[in-house]
């Protein structure tokens, strides 16, 4: 009898696991067949990637700007596409949207297995499928980012820590120390997990009803925490210091120390007309003193950024559903979360939206990806909520078509009410699987087949987002204060529209590129537009002066 329910438990789980892949690759499939380019952030770490294939040592690592772990799955996957004959600057880009798809794949599937022991299967499996069809969700999943592998090693350690809540060995959290600081090789936000376990210990512990014996509570927290600081210490090692930072020179920018010839130009009208932004590039001056000692006034920032996470938060969820998770903690008519291991969820979400509330304020921007991890735990409370709402519909009076029973078991509200929720999830998700992905580098991909066709394979090109000169196989340029000497590019992207985005030193280079340059080609930057916004340069020979790396 126990062996056929274990074998029913099992056929179960693998059904469910087999329906959460095929309904989360149907739309990314659908989206990497419609994807124009990748991400401008793909660069850093494909850059990263063609510096460790050079060799593992620890210089090379110390050099890298980021944390190196999906760097290095990148090397990994773009060594597997060569020995397939597979090459190429396009290789780079499959080989991370390889790893970032089954990144997100197994993330999936952890979150799962930890939404059973939460909750029950049927919640588990619809916040698992309800997460996977929402567009950006979708979009970090085939891009070259790090965030899916991320999530996928710290939902990897949060399932264990629910595992060790529900009665399982304290030794069990060797693993989630070891998932939890392989984590933070992968990104910087992965520091909020042992956050979330210490608050989550020392509430369980302080809460009687929940107290672990104290004996294994203390095996827990040395379990975990030996395992977590010694998997930190060796990232410390190998990259020499807590966290790779970019220099201070790259963040802020400085004014371009120019020759005699380069400044006698300034004069000059622009060759490409750009905009004059009132302040260029204002944005990458912020620093985190800036923000130090904030008081009065300066404390609204924080009402501000807090709305700020909160609206990307519900563009990550389509609104709908982190109305829903709202709604579960309110009534709780739906599946009962399990405690005290629902500790673990409450102090992910709050542990997470602290964290991007927090950078928000400091760094002056917020990302949603770096949240994407709790999106699974959002989904599972979202179908709790749904569910309570549809038991109070079940309280109301029988329809016209009813046969009066009683409350409870009647199932027409409850079938309407699914069927609703269901209409809301593809309604508000469909739409997104069909719209091209990053379709704003349709100009610099143009223009990357242009510089491949009509350029030497010695040229170097000077983009400053990098589009063209990589997909073109040619050799990039990027202005630095470090030094000064002659323009070594022999071509140049200028998109008028964008260069009050850059930081000064960018800025000032591209505003140099359009005075001495003479644009030889332009392409629109959407498809079907009559303006052509982005333009390639020609610079002369030989070049001007301008301070460069």
């Amino acid at each position: 009898m126990e062996q056929s329910s274990t074998r029913a438990s099992l056929v179960t789980n693998l059904g469910c696991v087999a329906l959460i892949i095929a309904v989360a690759l149907v739309p990314r499939l659908i989206v990497l067949n419609r994807t124009v380019a990748p991400c401008r952030d793909a660069f850093k770490y494909i850059d990263a990637a063609q510096v460790l294939s050079a060799g593992w040592t620890s210089e090379r690592l110390q050099s890298l700007p980021i944390h190196f772990l999906y760097p290095a799955c990148l090397e990994k996957a773009h060594a597997g596409l060569n020995l397939v004959g597979i090459s190429g600057p396009r290789s780079w880009v499959i080989a991370g949207q390889l790893v970032s798809l089954t990144a997100y794949l197994g993330f999936l599937i952890v979150a799962f297995f930890a939404g059973q022991r939460l909750w029950n299967t049927r919640v588990a499996l619809l916040g698992c499928l309800a997460v996977s069809m929402v567009r950006r969700e979708i979009v970090y999943s085939v891009d070259v980012l790090s965030d899916t592998l991320t999530a996928l090693l710290w939902m990897a350690s949060f399932a264990v820590m629910v595992h060790a809540w529900r009665g399982g060995r304290s030794l069990s959290l060797l693993s989630a120390g070891l998932f939890a600081g392989l984590a933070y090789w992968s990104h910087l936000g992965a520091l909020i997990i042992p956050c979330v376990f210490v608050a989550s210990l020392t509430v369980t512990q302080l809460w009687p009803a929940w107290r672990m014996p104290w004996k294994r509570a203390g095996a827990m927290a040395m379990s975990f925490g030996v395992s977590y600081a010694l998997t930190l210490g060796l990232f410390v090692q190998l990259t020499g210091s807590l966290s790779p930072r970019p220099a201070a020179h790259d963040i802020l920018g400085a004014d371009l120390a120019m020759t005699e010839t380069t400044a006698a130009s300034e004069t000059a009208p622009l060759a490409v007309p750009i905009a004059e932004p009132p302040a260029p590039a204002l944005a990458p001056t912020m620093t985190l003193a800036a923000y130090e000692g904030q008081t009065g006034y300066e404390r609204l920032g924080l009402l501000g950024s807090a709305w700020l996470v909160l609206k990307e938060l519900g563009s990550e969820t389509k609104v709908w559903l982190l109305l829903l998770a709202v709604w579960a903690l309110l009534d709780r008519r739906g599946s009962k979360l399990s405690l005290p291991a629902g500790t673990l969820v409450l102090f992910s979400i709050l542990g997470t939206t602290a964290m991007l509330i927090y950078l928000k304020m400091k760094c002056g921007y917020v990302a949603g990806r770096y949240g994407l991890a709790i999106m699974p735990l959002i989904g599972m409370l979202g179908i709790t909520g749904a569910e309570a709402i549809v038991r109070r519909l079940q309280d109301l009076p029988p329809l016209p078509w009813e046969n009066g029973g009683p409350p409870g078991k009647r199932l027409a509200w409850a079938r309407i009410s699914m069927m609703i929720f269901v209409g809301i999830a593809v309604g508000t998700t469909a739409k997104g699987w069909f719209e091209p992905l990053h379709v704003g580098w349709h100009g610099h991909m143009s223009a990357a087949r242009w510089i491949a066709e009509h350029t030497d394979g010695t040229d170097v090109i000077f983009d400053p987002v990098d589009y063209a000169g990589f997909f073109a196989d040619r050799p990039r340029w990027k202005p630095s204060t470090q030094s000064s000497g002659p323009l070594p590019c022999r071509y140049a992207i200028v998109e008028p529209e964008r260069v009050g985005r850059f930081d000064p030193t960018t800025y000032e280079a591209i505003r140099h590129v359009a005075r001495i340059g003479r644009p030889v080609a332009s392409f629109p930057r959407k498809p079907g537009s009559s303006k052509d916004t982005v333009v390639v340069v020609e610079l002369p020979i030989p070049p001007n002066n301008l301070s460069q790396r």
